[in-house]
């Protein structure tokens, strides 16, 4: 693609997380689940969101609304809300099973997130019946993103801690995930947190690595690259 900026790309973000039922602070007889240990391959073992706010959260659904729904349901609830709402919509695959879910983030307080149930829940949305769970997800996000682009690296604009970098062919998940610790293995003490992407352009879809991390340098993020396509173009 072409050196300049992306508007309102439409992606899907596809990771393994460890996620978690929450019991408190949340509506009854509802089913919603957190992020625990956000961006492992960054912070290694993980790190615990403080007691006071949240981190990612998932709030399942009965079932799956149409993406029309979703955002005429955002749009309208953003006219009230009194906060910021960072709401996508998200499909989380654990033990088999497949869930659909609004992902909020950037949650001021754990008392919050009834008051943002209450607000879908005004909206049409139907919570499924609470689980108890405690594992690996796979989940997927869809969103939308603002890119820079440059030289074959896109930074997303709406926050300078991400970038992708397109690859040649879809990948899947155990694939990347054996790929991902061969490249850590080789990298010394570089730490960075990576996500399948796939992003979607006129007349054709484009595979992309997202790469997290808070210190890189445009060197440390090419380098990154090259050693991902040098190994993908394997399979």
């Amino acid at each position: 693609m072409k050196t300049g900026e992306a508007r309102n790309t439409f992606a899907i973000i596809k990771k393994e997380e460890d996620v978690k039922t929450l019991t408190n602070n949340v509506l009854k007889n509802t089913f919603v689940l957190e992020i625990i240990n956000p961006f492992p391959g960054y912070y290694y073992g993980g790190v615990k969101n403080k007691s006071d706010k949240p981190g990612t959260i998932f709030l399942v659904l009965k079932q799956t609304p149409s993406t029309e729904f979703f955002y005429r349901a955002l749009t309208n609830a953003k006219k009230y809300c009194n906060f910021e709402l960072n709401a996508v919509m998200s499909e989380l695959k654990i033990n088999n099973q497949t869930f659909s879910a609004i992902r909020v983030k950037n949650i001021a307080d754990y008392n919050s997130i009834i008051e943002i149930q209450e607000i879908f829940a005004a909206e049409g949305f139907v919570y499924a019946k609470p689980k108890r769970v405690e594992t690996k997800a796979f989940i997927k996000v869809f969103k939308f993103i603002n890119l820079s682009i440059k030289e074959d690296v896109y930074h997303n604009l709406d926050d300078e801690h991400f970038v992708f970098f397109p690859i040649e062919k879809e990948v899947n998940w155990k694939l990347f995930e054996k790929t991902t610790l061969k490249i850590k293995n080789s990298v010394g003490s570089l730490k960075f947190d990576v996500a399948l992407a796939v992003f979607f352009r006129k007349g054709y879809l484009e595979d992309a690595v997202r790469v997290y991390c808070k210190d890189f340098t445009d060197e440390q993020v090419q380098k990154i690259r090259k050693m991902y396509l040098n190994e993908l173009k394997h399979y």
